[in-house]
């Protein structure tokens, strides 16, 4: 079991791979998570928004915040790690890119980090 918390709400990753929430607000509503990835793999949570990556690894959706919902563009490799920080998600992936979504990254930005790669 995995958890994480926004300011206000709570999400936990069951062994079944299901999302369950409660709380306050918009980021307390996962149920629809299960419905659009299956299997959750990871969870993270900044201070008002859920981000949950399927077990695929390549699929992702955000919830609660301004943005209520959101699903992610497709994932170009499997994703490792996920973290997050007030406002913005990083993912990550197994090729040493560096996804990050949120009010301190601009749209969809891209990052090589060669030096991740190599840990």
């Amino acid at each position: 079991c995995q958890l994480c918390a926004t300011e206000d709400a709570f999400a936990a990753l069951r062994r079944d791979g299901q999302v369950l929430c409660w709380g306050e607000g918009a980021a307390c509503d996962g149920s629809w998570v299960y419905q659009l990835l299956g299997e959750v793999l990871m969870l993270a949570a900044s201070s008002s928004s859920f981000l949950a990556i399927a077990q695929d690894g390549l699929s992702a959706v955000t919830w609660g915040g301004r943005r209520d919902r959101a699903q992610l563009p497709q994932l170009h490799c499997r994703a490792q790690q996920v973290v997050a920080t007030s406002h913005s998600f990083a993912v990550l992936q197994e090729d040493g890119q560096v996804l990050c979504w949120g009010r301190t990254c601009r749209p969809n930005l891209f990052l090589v980090l060669e030096e991740v790669s190599e840990l």
